[in-house]
């Protein structure tokens, strides 16, 4: 690494900071270097314990998988997606996968909500989100399962 280059780790989106405009204003170090599917977890709406509103997290299911955004992001964007998250408040933990991607095995953070509680979302939440999968050219039916999933 040469001197004034940032270390840069990967990061994946699943929500609405899949949207570019978005995760460009959060994290202005990011570099959107690609999309994948996830294997073996899916999408759900939640709520945690501060807010009533629901937002997405993901959990382990063998049996589905999930769209994926794969930015790489500098040390003092990962500080502003955990003050996002609201990681000092219990509201997600921070998890690291190792991922495939593009032949090369990758450590990828992900956040994930803590003591989830289902819930529906707002709808400005999910358009954001919904312009995350435009912007990514993902098929929305896994985000119209998960939200079959949260009403049912």
């Amino acid at each position: 690494m040469t001197k004034g280059e940032k270390m840069m780790k990967y990061y994946f989106a699943y929500g609405s900071n899949l949207k570019l405009e978005q995760m460009k204003k959060r994290c202005p170090d990011s570099i959107n270097i690609g999309s994948s599917i996830l294997k073996g977890y899916k999408l759900l709406f939640r709520k945690h314990h501060l807010k009533e509103e629901a937002f997405l997290t993901i959990e382990e299911d063998e049996n589905e998988s999930l769209p994926i955004g794969i930015f790489k992001i500098s040390y003092s964007d990962e500080l502003k997606l955990d003050q996002y998250e609201g990681v000092h408040k219990n509201c997600y933990r921070k998890e690291w996968l190792d991922f495939d991607f593009n032949g090369e095995t990758i450590n990828c953070l992900v956040y994930i909500m803590e003591n989830p509680k289902k819930a529906e979302p707002k709808t400005e939440y999910i358009e954001r989100i919904k312009q995350g999968y435009l912007d990514f050219g993902f098929d929305e039916c896994y985000l119209e399962k998960a939200l079959n999933e949260c009403k049912g």
